[in-house]
């Protein structure tokens, strides 16, 4: 009888930079199982972490590790994408999407590493990396189907296969290609030991920017590089790029400064969800919470000032006991918004979170200030052209910098804008920045 230590390959886990799915998968294909078989043979654990690789690798990874008590244990190399990501939160490449070199995966073979987007082309073949079918086109995911496994292993959302010699990953890997992985993998721990983010960089997307194959909010490519390139000044000892990575910015640019964070805090003894709690956009209005800050009052008055017309005005009030800002919702977007509540999330856990949270509000309500203007013709801005914004800190060699960016579109933004229209929370109306205009669904 048919256990999982004597199914074919079981044993085949000396490539050291493998996946935990292209081993997986290949148990399933090489041994011709059938779904009903796959889960009497194969632990749901290890299911879990092959082809829901989202999940947190780490816990699994140790648990996947305790059922094979004579196999080496699980690196995070071989279980985690996130340990192949330079930095996680900048990453531009969906983890739902399989990505791959078509050499390495007509081999039987399949690394984390290619989940990062900065990686242009496999270290050992040379060839660009793919996230499609090499057949038919369609996308590669980890997962057609929520209860089936069978169908899935090392074929595309259509059912192509993608595996190529199945058999041929059960051999020892070459030299080359295991010196090829040791290069990769010692450029991104060299990376974090000495750049690391603290506190985002929390991602905003706004109507210009155009998707075409990502299916959540993620930056398009080149914000990394973009990233890595502002930091060469900052950390000369950082490892350049090597041939394989992207170095193209895209239409991101960024800028580093030395983080000084306003001095400001939330009431004291209020605990995150007293803090979260006013977060909310309404029809008509919006509410932020506000922190203590005098750098923050000041920066109030002085946007006041800029009052021309009811459809720029905001006011602070008391609710409960917390302070909150309240201003249309038509000068704001749900991604801004949830972009500062992710700060504010943040902000009591991380030492000059609410300095971050402060400015980042500030920043917004600047952008809204003159997009506000360019829709009521007051002033002639690119503002509507930006398609993309990021904003948080990071540390370099154990200093706190602040980095922000953007990326804007070539110059049909204010036609997406016009039509754009996204839903208010709780009370579900539809809200038309551009007209200043809510509408009930």
């Amino acid at each position: 009888m048919a256990t999982l230590t004597t199914l074919i390959g079981f044993h085949a886990r000396d490539r050291p930079f493998e996946s935990f799915y292209s081993y997986v998968a290949r148990l399933i294909r090489v041994n011709h199982l059938t779904d009903r078989e796959i889960r009497k043979l194969i632990p749901a654990d290890w299911l879990r972490l092959a082809f829901e690789p989202e999940h947190d690798a780490i816990a699994l990874m140790q648990r996947c590790s305790a059922l094979t008590p004579d196999e080496q244990p699980l690196e995070p190399h071989q279980a985690s994408i996130h340990a192949w990501l330079p930095m996680p939160s900048m990453e531009s490449h969906p983890f739902e999407r399989l990505r791959y070199c078509p050499e390495c995966l007509g081999q039987g073979w399949h690394s984390y590493a290619f989940q990062a987007r900065f990686l242009l082309r496999c270290p050992y073949h040379r060839v660009p990396l793919k996230d499609v079918c090499w057949s038919c086109g369609a996308p590669i995911a980890w997962r057609r189907h929520p209860h089936t496994y069978a169908g899935d292993a090392l074929r595309c959302t259509r059912g192509c296969d993608i595996g190529g010699n199945v058999i041929g990953g059960i051999l020892p890997p070459p030299d080359e290609l295991t010196a090829s992985w040791i290069m990769q993998w010692q450029w991104v721990q060299q990376f974090r030991r000495r750049v690391t983010a603290t506190n985002g960089p929390i991602y905003v997307m706004y109507p210009p920017c155009q998707r075409i194959w990502m299916e959540v909010d993620l930056p398009t490519s080149g914000a990394f590089a973009a990233l890595l390139d502002a930091t060469r000044s900052l950390a000369p000892r950082l490892s350049p790029p090597t041939p394989d990575h992207d170095t193209s910015h895209g239409a991101w640019t960024l800028a580093i400064e030395r983080w000084s964070a306003p001095p400001g805090h939330w009431p004291s003894g209020e605990a995150m969800d007293a803090v979260l709690h006013p977060f909310r956009r309404g029809a008509y209005e919006t509410v932020l919470p506000l922190p203590t800050s005098a750098w923050l009052d000041d920066q109030f008055e002085r946007l006041k000032g800029r009052e021309f017309s009811t459809h720029w005005s905001f006011e602070a009030r008391r609710e409960q006991s917390i302070d909150v800002l309240v201003l249309p919702s038509h000068l704001i977007t749900n991604t801004e918004l949830l972009a500062l509540y992710r700060i504010a999330m943040t902000s009591l856990e991380i030492d000059s979170g609410v300095g971050l949270y402060a400015r980042t509000l500030i920043d917004t309500l600047d952008i809204a200030y003159h997009r506000r203007c360019a829709w009521d013709g007051l002033e002639t801005t690119d503002i509507l052209n930006m398609s993309e914004r990021l904003d948080g800190l990071i540390q370099i060699d154990g200093q706190t910098f602040r980095v922000t960016g953007s990326a804007a579109c070539s110059g049909a933004g204010e036609q997406a804008w016009a039509a754009y229209a996204e839903q208010s929370y709780p009370d579900a109306w539809v809200i038309y920045p551009a007209s200043a205009q809510a509408l009930r669904r």
